[in-house]
């Protein structure tokens, strides 16, 4: 039974929806849950539908793809099935770099557009726009998946995952208020990983007994250690959802046997939002179709898997067919005992990141770099290697003095807030070398987390609610 402080949570977080004119998730949220009943048959009818329209939007709407379309002797008629995509070009981030003006839609009106960025795993970030349907849709998805995983609107949400651009300072009591009474979300500053900062987080996760943590994989489990360690208080929670990394067996072990009841991992990108989930049975990644369509194809590198290549069923702000995300997975489409009747991805390799370590024995969670490097402006595609505790190599693919003031700009960062009793050094190479599915290992640590020496470190922030559906579903 809903405690009193929950019920009148879930008004608060209502009313702040009607506020913001953002009352649409909650319609979708239920079309999303209704549409997880499914059969096979109806999901694959349903998504050929959606296939079809985005399709016929784009020829319609789409400089480019027109073009595209009119190389390749197609048009939407022509798609008779869902093999006839495969007549269409892959769209590349190099597609997407260089015609980012002619792949948006010239029929959607400005203020119904929202500019992003990719997640730049693969070394650089491109930007793209999504539409005002999409961006409410999707935040409808993560409701949905929120719920299905167990959390009731006017629960607490704890994050361990704090991209800066989530975060933002308490500036009075109104936004107190907002917290505690409608978003309900708290989160730790993974720029500033401690003993203190998660001593903090289990304190306040023992508050407010959120039933669902959103965290990165990495950090979930570098809680469970420290807990296992006894360098942390105990705490467990019954669900942690993972995101943004890939998620390991050991650490599903871990995270379960220390932290919570259940760890369940979502797969998703900044394009495209949460395109799959794992269900109960944790066997592969339950495709939401009608979300995404994805395909499969062979690269020849590895026999299992192959290259994913994802075509966007709602965004019609910059829409993305065909596009290949640098990540390889396999494709089952035989039934689930779990009851949903949509196709998993199985075996999914994508971005990896390392935590780097200071001294003191405080770590930045490998995202939090990413994101500096965003903040200095570096487009170039770069690589983080920790190679000894107090040695930080910055890889640039870069010669001579190009990209110099953004190197020099992210360095001056480094030193601010990962520490200046760290020797920072330039490596301009031709080519960072690549994993198989041509993404590389943004930050790599090579180094055992350090014992921690005793420090205060403040580590918690209000969060407003994300426009980054992939990050949070308030």
């Amino acid at each position: 039974m809903a405690r009193i402080d929950e019920f009148l949570a879930r008004l608060g977080r209502y009313a702040l929806a009607v506020r913001r004119k953002d009352t649409s998730q909650y319609k979708f949220a239920r079309m999303v849950t209704d549409h997880m009943k499914w059969s096979a048959e109806q999901a694959r009818e349903k998504q050929f539908l959606r296939l079809s329209a985005i399709i016929e939007h784009v020829y319609l709407h789409s400089r480019f793809y027109r073009k595209r379309f009119e190389t390749v002797g197609f048009e939407p008629g022509d798609l008779k099935d869902f093999s006839d995509l495969q007549r269409l070009p892959e769209l590349t981030r190099t597609d997407l770099r260089d015609n980012s003006n002619e792949l948006v839609s010239d029929n959607i009106p400005p203020d119904q557009l929202e500019k992003s960025v990719t997640g730049g795993t693969t070394g650089d970030a491109l930007s793209f726009y999504r539409d005002r349907h999409c961006l409410d849709y999707r935040r409808g998805i993560d409701l949905a998946l929120a719920r299905y995983y167990g959390w009731r609107d006017g629960q607490w949400q704890g994050l361990l995952w704090g991209a800066p651009r989530d975060l933002f300072e308490n500036r009075g009591w109104k936004q107190k208020i907002v917290q505690y009474w409608a978003t309900r979300v708290y989160a730790m500053d993974s720029s500033r990983l401690s003993n203190t900062t998660y001593e903090e987080f289990v304190t306040q996760t023992k508050k407010s007994r959120p039933s669902f943590i959103l965290a990165y994989p990495s950090l979930a489990f570098d809680l469970a250690e420290r807990i296992e360690s006894g360098h942390v208080s105990p705490v467990r929670v019954p669900v942690i959802c993972v995101t943004a990394e890939p998620f390991y067996e050991h650490q599903r072990q871990k995270i379960e046997s220390v932290l919570a009841d259940r760890a369940y991992a979502r797969y998703g990108t900044r394009e495209f939002g949460t395109a799959a989930f794992e269900c109960p049975r944790q066997n592969g990644y339950h495709i939401i179709t009608e979300s995404v369509y994805i395909e499969v194809v062979p690269t020849g590198v590895n026999a299992t898997t192959g290259a994913i290549l994802v075509t966007d069923l709602l965004n019609k702000g910059t829409p993305l067919i065909r596009y290949r995300v640098a990540d390889l997975a396999s494709l089952d489409e035989s039934p689930c005992d779990c009851g949903l009747a949509a196709p998993r991805l199985l075996q999914i390799q994508g971005r990896e990141t390392d935590i780097i370590w200071r001294p003191d024995g405080t770590g930045v969670a490998g995202p939090e770099i990413h994101t500096m490097a965003e903040h200095a402006g570096l487009a170039a595609k770069a690589q983080v290697i920790q190679e000894k505790l107090d040695e930080i190599v910055l890889r640039v693919e870069a010669q001579g003095s190009d990209h110099q003031a953004e190197v020099h700009r992210l360095l001056e960062i480094f030193r601010r807030e990962i520490g200046t009793d760290i020797h920072y050094r330039l490596e301009r190479v031709s080519e960072i070398e690549r994993a198989p599915s041509g993404k590389y290992r943004y930050v790599i640590s090579k180094v055992n987390r350090p014992q921690e020496e005793k420090e205060d470190v403040p580590g918690f922030q209000a969060i407003r609610p994300s426009e980054d559906e992939n990050q949070t579903f308030t």
